[in-house]
C-alpha cells in the first residue's frame, strides 16, 4: 500500500470519527435516544436561624434531582410588616427556578390585595431580588417573640454541573426590614443574615 492510500485511509478514519455525535454527561437508552446522566443536588445552611436574623436554609429537594429548594427565614423580627433582600448565586453552576411565596408568614390573614410579593433576578442574572410586604399605614406587623421563625418564600434552584461547593448569599449591604411602628424602623435594629451552600455530584 503505497503512502497516498495510506493517507486517505487516515483521513477518512478522522473524518468519520468527527462525524459521530459526541455528547458531554449524556449517554443513550436502550432506544438509542440521547439522556442527561444529570445530577444530585443539595442545600446545606451555614447556622440554623437566630433571633433578629434572615437566613437561608434548606428547603428539601426539587422535582428533579438537578433541583432544590431554600427557605428564606426571617427569625424573630417582633412586629415586622416588610422584607427586602437580595439572594446572591454562581449563575455559571446555578440557575434559578422559581419563587413561592404560598403559605407565607408576612400575609398571614391579609387578602392578597393588600400584600406585596416577588422575586426577580437583576443585574447579571446572579442575583435575586425577593420582596414580602403588608400594605396599608394602619396594617399591623406581625408579633414574632424570641425563639420564632417564619418562612417568608422557598425559593428553586437548579444545579447545572456537579460541584463541591457553591455558595448562596444574602447581601448584608442591599437590604430593608420594616416595622409596624411610627417610623418604620424595626427596634432590634439591623439584622444578621445566614448563608448556606449547595453541592452537587
Amino acid at each position: 500500500m503505497n503512502r497516498l492510500t495510506k493517507t486517505s485511509i487516515a483521513l477518512a478514519a478522522v473524518a468519520l470519527v468527527l462525524a459521530l455525535p459526541f455528547t458531554v454527561g449524556c449517554s443513550e437508552d436502550s432506544a438509542g435516544n440521547v439522556v442527561s446522566d444529570g445530577v444530585t443536588a443539595t442545600f446545606t445552611a451555614d447556622s440554623s436561624p437566630v433571633d433578629n436574623s434572615i437566613s437561608l436554609q434548606a428547603g428539601g429537594a426539587g422535582t428533579t434531582s438537578e433541583t432544590f429548594k431554600v427557605n428564606v427565614v426571617v427569625g424573630a423580627i417582633d412586629d415586622i410588616k416588610g422584607v427586602n433582600v437580595n439572594v446572591k448565586f454562581e449563575n455559571g453552576l446555578t440557575e434559578f427556578v422559581s419563587a413561592d411565596f404560598t403559605g407565607n408568614f408576612l400575609q398571614d390573614a391579609l387578602p392578597d390585595a393588600e400584600f406585596d410579593h416577588g422575586a426577580v433576578l437583576t443585574g447579571t442574572e446572579d442575583t435575586i431580588n425577593l420582596w414580602g410586604a403588608r400594605r396599608g399605614a394602619t396594617t399591623p406587623g406581625i408579633p414574632m417573640a424570641a425563639g420564632k421563625t417564619g418562612v417568608l418564600c422557598t425559593l428553586t434552584f437548579k444545579a447545572l454541573h456537579a460541584t463541591a461547593g457553591v455558595a448562596l448569599t444574602i447581601d448584608p449591604d442591599d437590604y430593608l426590614v420594616t416595622c409596624a411602628t411610627t417610623d418604620l424602623t424595626c427596634p432590634s435594629g439591623a439584622p444578621t443574615f445566614g448563608n448556606g451552600m449547595m453541592t452537587a455530584n
